[in-house]
């Protein structure tokens, strides 16, 4: 199963809140993401869209050079750290709906995790947890259920669920070269080798 990067679906053009990030309220973006689906789909795989509105999390900077966007959420006032208590009532929430997943992006500190939101999902049957960012191979296997995901790790590691099988290092990448606008190479997405041990390259 694939999950797709976010995407913004407001249909008033440059009001996303965050630069250079991909949307599917065109006619033009939502055939580019048909080629994509159906490639998934031919491989026998499902893939998942995450719908994006940023709310108070949008950059009021990149807000005002689109447009003068207004700053629109539940406040008008930007988050100004990690807030546990407002992240617990919305995973609450969603816990009276019926969806087939939860997606949690993880701190990037390790002092701090979102266990509080695993133990909160864990309460409900028939869905799933499911952990992103940080991850290597160790806490990948750790047995606190759910699944884990990656994501940016595949660009530069293209065999990636071998390497991690393997216990062989992970390239890095270069983050300077993600996103670059108007940039339709294939330099620092899809032009990285496949480790060495991997015979069937």
């Amino acid at each position: 199963m694939s999950s797709s990067t976010s995407a913004l679906f407001s249909p008033i053009r440059n009001a996303g809140g965050y630069d250079y990030v991909p949307g599917i309220y065109t006619n033009e973006q939502v055939e580019g993401w048909k080629k994509i689906t159906d490639a998934v789909h031919e491989k026998g795989s499902f893939i998942y869209l995450q719908l994006w509105a940023l709310g108070r999390t949008a950059e009021t900077a990149v807000l005002a050079k689109e447009n003068n966007s207004p700053y629109v959420s539940a406040s008008p006032i930007p988050i100004p750290g990690r807030q546990d208590a407002t992240y617990s009532y919305l995973v609450e929430q969603l816990c009276k709906h019926k969806l087939a997943c939860i997606h949690i992006v993880e701190a990037m500190t390790p002092e701090k995790n979102n266990d509080f939101l695993r133990e909160i999902w864990g309460k409900r049957k028939g869905s799933t947890y499911i952990s992103a960012t940080g991850h290597d191979r160790k806490t990948a296997a750790d047995k606190k259920g759910g699944l884990v995901a990656f994501g940016r790790m595949f660009m530069s590691n293209p065999d990636l669920p071998f390497r991690l099988l393997k216990d062989i290092a992970l390239a890095e990448g270069n983050q300077t070269t993600w996103s670059m606008r108007d940039d339709l190479t294939p330099v620092g997405y899809s032009d990285w080798p496949f480790a060495p041990e991997n015979v069937q390259q």
